[in-house]
């Protein structure tokens, strides 16, 4: 299913190579992607302490490796959750090359996606799509 609706994905990937390549490919699914290659660049973890500021989500997506510097990609995801992020909890998700399967056991629990990498980018784009029909047509989107 194809699904038209443009999405604003936050990518978080501190690989250079790997960030630029997924940015490309996302936007060559037609959304707009803001990449960051560490996950304290967030409003959030400067603010420690503090609720989402924003009215609106800042993103439809999120997409965060998990071995990341500072602060993993789970903890990360963890954090936003009790800092009541706007980005729904299902358009959430975490890739990584090695993880224990305790670990994709409590990523699933907490209702977030993970992709094992290397993965397939068909696979991603129907995650994307997917996330695409959880938004809503006329929902507002926070100016960053």
């Amino acid at each position: 299913m194809l699904v038209s609706k443009k999405l604003r994905i936050l990518l978080l990937e501190d690989e250079k190579a790997i960030s630029d390549l997924l940015r490309k490919i996302i936007q060559g699914f037609g959304h707009e992607v803001l990449a960051f290659s560490d996950p304290t660049a967030c409003l959030f973890c400067k603010n420690h302490g503090s609720k989402c500021p924003l009215e609106y989500p800042c993103a439809d997506v999120i997409l965060s490796d998990n071995m990341m510097p500072n602060l993993s990609g789970i903890d990360y995801l963890k954090l936003l959750r009790t800092r009541d992020c706007k980005i729904l909890h299902e358009n959430q998700a975490l890739m990584s090359a090695a993880i224990s399967a305790e670990h994709q056991e409590d990523i699933h629990a907490l209702g977030y996606q993970f992709f094992q990498k290397p993965f397939m980018i068909n696979t991603l784009q129907s995650w994307l799509n997917e996330c695409a029909g959880r938004v809503s047509e006329d929902r507002l989107l926070a100016d960053l």
